[in-house]
């Protein structure tokens, strides 16, 4: 397990009793798709939806454990957005760093996240790899939050995702198998999660 791993796998969650809300305050419509809710901040407009949650705990990833460097190199897209650094102009606390993710959000695109992935095959799945299909409009996107092994030796692992409209990032259910939700099975082929199908081959890793 990676050091992005270990830090997305302590994540707190919220009380069981708190829904996901999104970024306007509204509980989200289908409570049936997640199990637990990340207890993380959202920005307040219409940002953190699809993969850009998982390029927002990234980011967040990178500004606690302070490597500044790399949430700089964030901002090397095509909207070349300010980078972290001199937006924050040496004030390193959590409300310059929120107010820089929400910049840098409103300055980005669903497919921005596709510039920092590189495929991998499933065989090798740990926690912090992402299901992301390249080039759908749509964009939407899964993180690995867990990793598991059975009996007979099958990995298993939990997604975490947020949606649109922006919302909480939320830990989802497997509507495939009941029994092993919210864990899913490693298996070649079609991943169905609760709002989108993906394949496996759509797995891939932050560079």
């Amino acid at each position: 397990i990676n050091n992005f791993g270990k830090w997305l796998n302590n994540i707190a969650l919220k009380n069981n009793n708190v829904p996901v809300y999104t970024y306007e305050g509204h509980i989200k419509t289908n409570p049936n798709v997640y199990v637990g809710v990340l207890d993380l901040q959202q920005p307040k407009k219409n940002l953190q939806f699809n993969s850009n949650a998982l390029l927002r705990l990234r980011a967040e990833y990178l500004f606690r454990t302070k490597n500044y460097e790399k949430l700089d190199a964030l901002a090397n897209i095509k909207s070349n957005p300010i980078t972290f650094t001199k937006f924050v102009n040496g004030d390193y606390s959590y409300d310059q760093f929120f107010k820089y993710i929400t910049y840098y959000l409103e300055n980005s695109s669903p497919q921005t996240i596709n510039d920092f992935l590189t495929p991998i095959s499933l065989k090798d799945i740990q926690i912090g790899d992402v299901f992301f299909q390249k080039g759908n409009i749509k964009s939407h996107g899964v993180i690995v939050v867990d990793i598991a092994q059975d009996g007979i030796g099958n990995k298993l692992f939990i997604l975490a995702q947020s949606y649109y409209p922006s919302q909480d990032i939320q830990i989802i259910t497997n509507p495939s198998n009941d029994f092993l939700s919210p864990w899913y099975q490693a298996k070649e082929g079609i991943l169905l999660t609760p709002e989108w199908r993906f394949f496996s081959s759509d797995l891939m890793r932050f560079k």
